[in-house]
């Protein structure tokens, strides 16, 4: 025969058990997710993260002020003169396609440019590094400056 007080023990435990589910789904919908870094998606791995990284250099090339978007053009082309012309005319077809290529075509757009930037001198290429670092940053603060959807 069951008691009061076993009730209320019942009623307690149940209590305490929808108090803590409660919790954790309200901590797990409202917890703030870490801010991306440029560093996160420069490192980032995989074929979605190559062709987000792309798209954010991309518009994020937009952001910079002119006379860095002209200089990191000049160290794009001057790289890329160091190609044999039927290379370069390859990476053309690729860049066409965007982030639309194949996961092939970007691994062989990347392989291409990996070469041609052999070519450049080692301060040249850390400046043209830096400069995708910039774009990168400038189009993520600009995305996580906009107001998110909920």
């Amino acid at each position: 025969m069951a008691t009061a007080r076993s009730y209320k023990g019942v009623f307690l435990v149940i209590g305490l058990l929808t108090i803590g589910v409660v919790a954790v789904t309200m901590t797990y919908r409202h917890r703030i997710q870490p801010k991306e870094t440029v560093q996160s998606v420069l490192q980032a791995r995989g074929m979605p993260a190559a062709k987000r990284g792309m798209r954010l250099s991309q518009a994020g090339r937009q952001l910079l002020p002119p006379d860095e978007r002209a200089e990191m053009d000049a160290l794009y082309a001057e790289a890329l003169r160091s190609l044999p012309e039927r290379e370069r005319l390859k990476l053309e077809e690729l860049r066409k396609q965007g982030t639309q290529a194949s996961g092939r075509e970007v691994t062989e757009m990347g392989r291409l440019i990996q070469k041609a930037l052999r070519a450049l001198p080692a301060e040249k290429i850390q400046r043209l590094f830096a400069l995708v670092e910039k774009a990168v940053a400038l189009q993520l603060a600009k995305q996580q400056a906009a107001p998110q959807p909920k």
